[in-house]
């Protein structure tokens, strides 16, 4: 079985000759996704503008992966292709993809050294909100400088 190499659009192809051919939907109201389906979304209007009426596409950006998610898809890649039985692709059965899970041990410290090792930018600043608790606590006050 050789491993496939897929992108947005051929994910898009597959669901719409499903809808369309299998199912027999003519025509979608609303295409709607988040981050990946986000991604689907944008594909569905360039490849099968006549197929859909309206597309929401929520929380995503059409740019290349940065940071974090970057590290944790070449880290399932490269948990993929550490299986003995990779071959290149050619598995001779069917494989669970255990090894592609992210690892627990991937502290900021592991983080920093795996990025830096394998040229990954760091991710923009993540911006903490406060807790609940400290929010409650707050409530009704005026706030200090």
């Amino acid at each position: 079985m050789r491993f496939p190499h897929c992108d947005y659009d051929d994910m898009v192809e597959v669901q719409y000759r499903l809808l369309h051919d299998w199912l027999g939907i003519r025509r979608m109201r609303l295409i709607m996704g988040t981050s990946m389906g986000c991604m689907h979304s944008l594909v569905w209007g360039e490849t099968h503008p006549e197929f859909v009426r309206a597309l929401m596409p929520l929380a995503c950006e059409p740019v290349e992966i940065t940071g974090l998610n970057r590290m944790w898809r070449k880290l399932a890649i490269d948990g993929i292709k550490a299986d003995p039985a990779w071959a290149d692709g050619e598995y001779a059965r069917y494989r669970s993809t255990a090894c592609a899970r992210p690892p627990a041990c991937c502290s900021s410290p592991e983080r920093r050294r795996f990025t830096s090792r394998n040229n990954i930018p760091a991710a923009m600043p993540q911006r903490h909100l406060p807790s609940r608790r400290s929010r409650r606590r707050s409530r009704g006050r005026m706030p200090t400088t």
